[in-house]
């Protein structure tokens, strides 16, 4: 670690490059020759970005104003300097060892995540049944429509009139996502119909969604939202026929149940593992891990 400051004039800029693989810490900023009761925005450009470093009336402090690339410090006095002292250090190198030793970790807590989210979706779907309480058909049916991505009655209804929409946060609940778009889409007509496609296997939504508003009435104005922000997320909105995924889902490994669910639709030879899945109206042949 070295000392580091450098004074910048009234009406110029400074240039600081920290260098390969070094790390700078501006710690404080003071007025140079500056009248008393003067002073001073401080600026700091990086990446072309303009950012508020603070006021400064004689003496300021940073606690956590750190650089690694180059930046551009400026103020706004007219006349007087400003000086900005701190430190520089090169910055601490990963071993392999510990990038590996991290990565297991990684590969742990992702697996133990796994582990706990099964864990509490099994606690919650045995929460409200009492200890002797049987597993009727009708409610071994309903778990079967609630886990399969296409057990719901919304996996129906694709025609061109179809919106897609992804983009949005794809770790929640499908309930939860379907709600958020249901109430995000609402401002452009009655919506009839919202589906959310999952993995059967975890339930994780696939990461986009179909709706339909009554008799496409409003579909120009869903389409004004391409782009637009939801929850954070910028939004993919277009119709759904210009998509693969009004085809055929892609990467998608299906349940014992899916062709329970598109009996009506699908046809399989005998002995193949191989089914016909129909989104909208088209078919798509997918090999299911039956």
């Amino acid at each position: 670690m070295e000392f580091w400051g450098v004074k910048v004039k009234a009406g110029k800029t400074l240039k600081v490059k920290p260098g390969e693989n070094c790390l700078i810490h501006i710690s404080q900023a003071s007025l140079g020759n500056a009248k008393k009761g003067v002073s001073a925005l401080l600026y700091a450009t990086i990446d072309e970005k303009k950012l508020l470093l603070g006021t400064l009336s004689q003496h300021i402090t940073f606690n956590h104003l750190f650089f690694d690339k180059e930046f551009e410090l400026s103020h706004s006095l007219d006349r007087g300097c400003v000086h900005f002292i701190g430190n520089k250090k090169k910055k601490k190198k990963i071993h392999k060892e510990n990038s590996e030793e991290i990565k297991e970790m990684n590969k742990s807590i992702k697996e133990l995540s796994e582990a706990v989210k099964t864990l509490q979706q099994i606690v919650l779907r045995k929460a409200d049944l009492p200890a002797e309480e049987k597993e009727t058909p009708k409610k071994k049916m309903e778990e079967e429509e609630d886990s399969c991505c296409f057990g719901c009655k919304e996996a129906r209804g694709n025609d061109e009139r179809t919106i897609f929409v992804k983009g949005f946060e794809n770790l929640r609940p499908r309930n939860e996502i379907k709600t958020a778009l249901s109430n995000f889409f609402s401002s452009c007509g009655e919506i009839t119909r919202v589906y959310v496609p999952i993995e059967c296997k975890n339930r994780l939504p696939l990461g986009f969604a179909f709706i339909n508003l009554r008799n496409g009435e409003g579909n120009d104005k869903a389409l004004e939202l391409n782009g637009s922000y939801m929850g954070g997320r910028e939004l993919e909105v277009t119709m759904a026929s210009h998509r693969d995924e009004f085809y055929g889902f892609t990467d998608f490994h299906g349940c014992e149940c899916c062709p329970m669910f598109l009996s009506p639709l699908f046809t399989t030879p005998p002995r193949l593992k191989s089914v016909v899945l129909f989104i909208g109206k088209s078919p798509l042949t997918h090999d299911f891990v039956l």
